[in-house]
């Protein structure tokens, strides 16, 4: 900046002298010409009274005019430039390399100007210059160096900005250099994806539907050496539940086929078709069996699922989560659910018809549901059961309100369901009221199970004959997760009081005084004539830590304490457990649990210790893995009645799988053994051992050959009970 004024001032009095636009400088004056030039170009203006006084010295504020009026000019040249550059027909890359070495030149001549200013004040004198005026020169360019000292200083900055704007400037070139190839790729880009678009249309067109299955043939030879025992035979001689053991050969076929067809664009069509073939012994048969059966057509009108096993949810007193073999069609506009379909109920070919509906007024969601089913009498179907159900739910100053109302239309005494709740949030708390009050003629129709047969009998449970009130709240109460539950419950509709009354506290927190550690405690007050003791009072909480590594240790204590009844005791439980994991393969678990006056009879009690070692998966080399377990089960103490219920189980499993793709092997054995005075007596002192071989080889990537041997032994030592078992099977498995 200062070496263009000083430029500007040597040009000055350099000029010849002529006619000019002020007073004080006569035509004649050596600097004429420049201040003529400078006056047209509109950088300087002089003074208000026409002079120009170029005698004195300038201040900071007349050189801040000055700079400012040559940059004003510097634009108007840039402009130029670009119009001259586009009218020269010059390329980007040719415009950016002039701009460039322009660049440079511009930072040599900042270079040039910075040592001219620092230099000491004298400058070569143009010729034809007396030697007062170039003495004139030399004072205002130290005048000038002094005043613009500070702008002088900040030349080097100005320098480094400058190259740090040239890099990004060459950057941004190649960038722009690089959009056209960009764009080409993007083109190239867009086209292969308009072709792979066609080639889906063309594919769905060509192949809707997917075929897809599985074909499988097991052959099995089971023998069985029973020693002369005519008892039946289990899989699990310790399990009275498990099936029994049906000795021979067979060769089963099995196929199971899926097929899904894309009919429309909105239409799919699932079928399933399963079927198996008995060859060998007696049991020859063949059944074919459509599995699964199911069209979905779904538009912005209308929603429609026909098949097998279609899902039916319309209340939870009726047809709620049931699976029927029928139609089911929504109609969107209306909200207008229908259903008609069949299934076997019990033994009975029954037929099944619902419908729902809903819609909102004035805040309130309401809804009707109408459901039933008719049986075969005689020669036509007769309705044997018909539901009509209504709901509604609406939020009003905070409070949510819901209400459920059914009646069984085919019951001729009063069968009724009503439930009402409000629930709302007071402070920090969430607090509901429910009131329910089910007749005891109102039988539900393929009810929710979890109302209706495993409900709780305080809060949930809508079986019939159930009327009663309930109050629960649950919060945050410094810090402690708490509850609350009042309830009075009549589960027989005893007119003068109700049968069942309880009062529960609940409190919850974690990461109490240590990091890991959570502590649950609970009060109850009960008064239930269901229960051998009329009012009881429970507490008890549970601790749980899991602050070291790997490691969770868990404790429990409860104390149930009967007050009117003198004949009970106070029954007390204690439970502690201990589980440890080493690595990903290890895990060692102990559980103990100590009942004093189980049942709050004085007489009994109970004491179990359960001890768990177990490792899984462990690699032994690069394919093979082991699995070992040994779990110690001991129970003893005495029933109500003092006798022993002594009982001991030990269970040691040992396994290997040995991978050498494409063949797998794997071996298995399990040795069990029971004893002690409430085991019967055919299974005391006894061992049941089970050892497994197998052999899988994959022939292909979807098809499998495989064979396996099975050996089961029973023996109990006191007793003539006992039996092995013989197992080989073969098979081939074939994916579609």
């Amino acid at each position: 900046m200062s070496m263009l004024i000083i430029t500007m001032l040597v040009v000055a009095f350099s000029l010849p002298a002529a006619a000019g636009p002020f007073s004080d400088i006569p035509a004649d004056h050596w600097a004429y010409e420049a201040v003529t030039r400078l006056v047209a170009s509109g950088i300087i203006e002089g003074y208000p009274d026409g002079t120009y006084r170029g005698e004195e010295r300038i201040s900071r504020y007349e050189a801040a005019v000055i700079v400012a009026g040559v940059m004003e000019n510097l634009e108007l040249t840039v402009e130029e430039l670009q119009a001259d550059v586009k009218k020269l027909g010059l390329s980007a890359e040719e415009a950016v390399q002039r701009a460039v070495e322009a660049a440079a030149a511009s930072e040599e001549a900042l270079r040039a100007a910075e040592e001219a200013a620092k230099a000491e004040p004298g400058v070569e004198v143009p010729e034809g210059i007396s030697e007062d005026q170039a003495q004139n020169i030399r004072e205002i360019i130290t005048a000038l160096t002094f005043e613009l000292e500070d702008e002088l200083a900040t030349l080097e900055e100005l320098r480094r900005a400058f190259r740090a704007l040239q890099s990004r400037f060459n950057l941004a070139v190649d960038e722009i250099v690089k959009v056209p190839v960009l764009e080409y790729e993007l083109g190239t880009l867009e086209e292969e994806l308009a072709t792979l678009k066609e080639d889906m249309a063309l594919l769905r067109e060509v192949n809707p539907v997917v075929f897809s299955g599985d074909y499988k043939i097991e052959i099995s030879d089971l023998q069985i050496k029973n020693d002369g025992v005519e008892a039946s035979l289990l899989e699990d001689p310790f399990d009275s539940g498990s099936d029994e053991i049906e000795p021979g050969t067979t060769f089963e076929q099995k196929l199971g086929v899926d097929l899904d067809i894309s009919v429309a664009e909105n239409i799919a069509l699932h079928l399933g078709l399963s079927g198996i073939k008995h060859d060998f012994g007696y049991a020859r048969s063949a059944d074919l069996a459509l599995d699964a059966f199911d069209l979905k057509l779904d538009t912005p009108e209308i929603r429609l699922d026909a098949g097998r096993r279609i899902r039916a949810a319309y209340a939870p007193y009726a047809l709620h989560n049931y699976r029927i073999d029928g139609v089911q069609v929504g109609f969107k506009n209306t909200a207008l659910d229908l259903l008609l379909g069949r299934r076997d109920a019990s033994g009975v070919d029954t037929l099944y018809f619902a419908g729902k509906t809903g819609t909102s007024y004035s805040g309130i969601d309401l809804g009707a549901v109408f459901a039933g089913t008719a049986v075969e009498d005689g020669l036509e179907r007769k309705i044997d059961r018909k539901i009509l159900g209504f709901d509604a739910a609406a939020e009003y100053a905070g409070i949510d309100f819901e209400m459920d109302f059914a009646t069984a239309l085919d019951v001729a005494e009063e069968s009724n369901l009503v439930r009402l709740m409000a629930a709302t949030g007071v402070g920090p708390a969430e607090v509901a009221f429910t009131y329910r009050n089910i007749h005891p003629g109102f039988s539900p129709l393929h009810e929710d199970g979890n109302f209706f047969k495993g409900g709780d009998l305080y809060t949930s449970s809508l079986n019939p004959g159930i009327r009663g009130v309930t109050f629960e709240a649950e919060g945050d109460l410094y810090g402690v997760a708490t509850g609350l539950l009042v309830a009075s419950v009549n589960p027989e509709q005893n007119v003068d009081r109700a049968d069942a009354r309880l009062v529960r506290i609940t409190g919850s927190q974690d990461n109490i005084y240590l990091d890991g550690l959570k502590v649950d405690g609970f009060y109850e007050y009960e008064y239930n004539t269901d229960n051998d003791a009329d009012l009881v009072t429970t507490r008890g909480f549970d601790v749980d830590y899991t602050g070291i590594d790997n490691t969770l240790v868990s404790l429990g204590y409860r104390l149930r304490n009967p007050i009117e009844d003198a004949s009970f005791v106070p029954e007390r439980t204690l439970e502690l457990g201990v589980g440890y994991s080493l690595a990903e393969y290890f895990e060692i678990n102990y559980d103990f649990e100590n009942i004093n006056s189980t049942g709050m009879y004085e007489a009994a009690e109970k004491r179990a210790n359960t001890i768990a070692v177990n490792m899984v998966d462990y690699p032994v080399m690069n394919a093979m893995v082991l699995s070992a377990g040994y779990e110690m089960e001991t129970v003893d103490g005495t029933d109500k009645d003092a006798e022993s219920i002594e009982e001991r189980t030990n269970t040691l499993s040992v396994g290997a799988v040995y991978d050498l793709n494409p063949l797998l092997v794997s071996a298995g054995f399990t040795r069990r053994t029971k004893d002690g005075a409430a085991v019967s007596p055919e299974l005391r002192r006894a061992a049941f051992s089970e050892t497994d071989l197998g052999v899988k080889y994959n022939v292909a990537e979807n098809t499998a050959i495989s064979v396996g041997y099975h050996l089961g032994i029973f023996n109990a030592e006191d007793t003539d009970y006992s039996y092995n078992v013989q197992e080989a099977t073969a098979g081939l498995s074939l994916e579609f």
